[in-house]
C-alpha cells in the first residue's frame, strides 16, 4: 500500500450538491464528485463544502460499531496534532445511552486519551448515532461542541467534526470556531 499525502487544512475538494459522501461499501450507489464545479446559485463547489479526511480504516470501524448498535452511541475521532485527519478512533464504551440522548464518558475516554495524546494525536471530533429520521445534529450536540471551544484554553481548536450515523448512512458535517450554533454539510475524503 502506497502512502498518500494529507491535503493541507485549507484545502477543500471540489463536493457535490447531492449527499456529500464519497462512495465507499456503505454508499455504492452514490457519486465520488460532481463534475460542475459550480453550485446552482452559481457559487464554486469547493468554496462550501467543509472536508472531512479520514483514513479507511478509522472510518470502517466508526461504521461498524456505530451501525452495530442501537442509535445514541458515540466515538472519538483522532488524528495527529498538526493535522486535521482523522487516524484513530476512540470508542465510547462507558457512555449513557438513551433512545434520545447520550453522555459521553469523560473520565474513562480521558484516561484513555493520555495514550493518543503522548503518541502525537488530539482529538477531531466526535461522531456518534441518531435515531431514525434525525439526519442532522442536535440543539444539544451543537451546545456540546460550543461548550469543547470554550474550554479550548489554547485556541488551537478552529473546527469540530460532528459527523452523524443514521441507520446505515453517514451524515459528515463540520462545526467551525467562528460560527458554533451553525453546522456546516461536509464532504468525507477516505484516504
Amino acid at each position: 500500500m502506497t502512502a498518500q499525502k494529507l491535503l493541507p487544512r485549507t484545502k477543500l475538494l471540489p463536493g457535490n450538491d447531492g449527499p456529500p459522501i464519497r462512495r465507499d461499501p456503505y454508499h455504492d450507489d452514490e457519486p465520488i464528485f460532481d463534475d460542475d464545479p459550480l453550485a446552482d446559485d452559481g457559487s464554486p463547489i469547493f468554496e462550501r463544502l467543509a472536508v472531512i479526511q479520514m483514513s479507511h480504516m478509522s472510518y470502517d470501524v466508526m461504521m461498524d460499531y456505530l451501525t452495530a448498535h442501537r442509535p445514541e452511541r458515540a466515538v472519538a475521532l483522532l488524528g495527529p496534532k498538526d493535522h486535521d485527519a482523522v487516524t484513530h478512533i476512540l470508542i465510547d464504551e462507558d457512555g449513557e445511552a438513551t433512545p434520545a440522548s447520550f453522555t459521553f464518558g469523560h473520565v474513562l475516554v480521558n484516561e484513555k486519551m493520555k495514550i493518543y495524546v503522548a503518541a502525537g494525536l488530539d482529538v477531531k471530533g466526535i461522531a456518534h448515532s441518531h435515531p431514525l429520521g434525525c439526519t442532522w445534529p442536535s440543539g444539544g450536540d451543537l451546545k456540546y461542541v460550543a461548550r469543547c471551544f470554550a474550554s479550548d484554553k489554547q485556541g488551537t481548536l478552529d473546527r469540530f467534526l460532528l459527523p452523524i450515523v443514521c441507520g446505515q448512512r453517514l451524515y459528515p458535517y463540520v462545526v467551525f470556531n467562528d460560527n458554533p450554533p451553525a453546522a456546516q454539510v461536509a464532504q468525507v475524503v477516505l484516504f
